[in-house]
Order: structure tokens, then sequence, then C-alpha cells
């Protein structure tokens, strides 16, 4: 789940919506919806409603339930299957559908799945109006292209443990300095550039990964990042794709739809 709702995750409500929402027994409900081809999250509506009101009010809080279902069905290895699925009732309109069951994945097909992620954003992006894509350099909030921004950063930094060449220079500052870099004279995402930058460093992402597997990556590689580690970290990478992937979909459908 992503760092945006870690203060919600921490509050009273937050434990609550969590704990009802994580639970082994709604999984089961998950699940079951999935294999009919509906929205996980609908499992879910009858006790959100008697029990938390305030989630018919509030689009975070709604958001916040979305990312819960997500990070079970995640965990448990289904996939996207659609991201959008009508949901009954007026809490929510629409909720992402899963896969039936849980799909097993090698380490290259996740790292396949992982170089498609440029594209499938570049789609995505066409979808956002500009006003959305404004750059915070103060990092007040976390909009759009501040989180895409990190995308970036993020690839640099796993692609640099993987050659053995990370550097101690702090992700913050990185990630400064190509939110500069990436804003355009009207203060918005330069869309276009950041495109390249990601699709770029993703190619070179995933080219490591697969040399390293093989076992023919460069000669000062970490030897900290052992063979079990490195297959970790990339299905992490894979989780966190997905997680921005999710959201973003869900922000696009909010846009065209209402919530």
């Amino acid at each position: 789940m992503h760092s945006r709702f870690n203060e919600l995750r921490k509050t009273n409500l937050g434990r609550g919506l969590e704990s009802l929402l994580s639970s082994s027994k709604k999984y089961v409900e998950y699940a079951a919806l999935s294999r009919a081809g509906l929205p996980a999250i609908a499992a879910a509506v009858h006790e959100l409603e008697d029990l938390f009101p305030i989630v018919k009010s509030d689009q975070a809080v709604r958001q916040f339930c979305g990312a819960v279902v997500g990070e079970v069905m995640r965990d448990a290895g289904h996939e996207i299957l659609r991201p959008r699925g009508r949901v009954s009732g007026n809490l929510f309109t629409y909720g992402t559908v899963w896969t039936p069951f849980p799909v097993e994945k090698d380490v290259e097909q996740i790292i396949q799945s992982m170089s498609g992620v440029p594209r499938k954003l570049s789609t995505m992006l066409e979808a956002i109006p500009v006003r959305f894509l404004r750059i915070d350099p103060e990092k007040e909030s976390v909009p759009v292209a501040n989180r895409l921004v990190e995308m970036i950063c993020n690839d640099v930094a796993f692609s640099n443990r993987v050659e053995g060449t990370s550097s101690t220079a702090s992700g913050d500052a990185s990630i400064d300095a190509l939110l500069l870099a990436l804003r355009s004279q009207d203060g918005v995402l330069n869309v276009g550039e950041f495109s390249a930058q990601f699709e770029n460093g993703r190619e070179t992402l995933c080219k490591n990964l697969v040399q390293r597997l093989e076992g023919t990556s460069v000669a000062n590689a970490s030897v900290n990042l052992t063979s079990d580690a490195l297959r970790d970290a990339i299905r992490q990478a894979h989780d966190a794709d997905q997680t921005l992937l999710s959201d973003l979909q869900e922000f696009v459908l909010e846009l065209s739809f209402g919530s």
C-alpha cells in the first residue's frame, strides 16, 4: 500500500477498516466474487455501511478501503483482471475485478510484466487532464506527478543495487532534482520527457535483472544481494508497480464516472 495512506492507517478508523477488510474470512468472500467475475470489494459493502458510515462521504477513506482489499488480493497472488467492474449499492460505483484464482508467476515472467509498465502508464496519462499533473516541489501533498517521478528514482536505486553501484545520496534529493527537471514552465509534468526517462530506465533495470539472474551481470555486482534476496526484491518492485497502476486506474475512473 502506498505511503499516502500511512497516517490514516495509524488512526482508529484505519485500524478498524483494515481489521475488517484484511481478515481471512473476507478473503474467502473476495475470492468467491472474483470467481464470479465481480469486484472483490463488493463483499464488504454491507458491513462498511453498517459499521463505518463515514466511508460513504469520504473519498479518501473509500480509496483506502480499495487499497486494503487490493493489498489482500495481491498478497494472495491474484492479479488485476479488469480495472473496472460495477458494484451494486451507493457506496462504491466501481471496483477492481481480480483473477478468479491466484496466478503463479516465475521471476522471469514478473520481469516481463515490469517491462510493460511504461506503456501502460503512458496510456493512462493520456486520460488524465493536465491540471492533475501539477508538480508539488514542496511535497506538501503527494500528487500524481510526484508519485510518477518517484518511480523513476526507485528504478535507478534498484538498478544501482543490482549492479553493485548503489550510492549513498538520499533518494529524496534525486526525487527533488527530477521534479524540477521534469517540471514544465506551466508547473505541470512534462509527460513526454517523463515517459522517455521512465521507459529508458525501466529497460535498463529489466536488462540488469535478467543478466543478474543468468549470472552474467557485471563483476562488481553486490555480493550481499543473494539470489533469494534479488527475487524477493523483484517481487516487491512488481507489487509497487501494481499498487500504482491500480491507484491510477481508480483515479482515472473517478475522473470519468465520479464515485
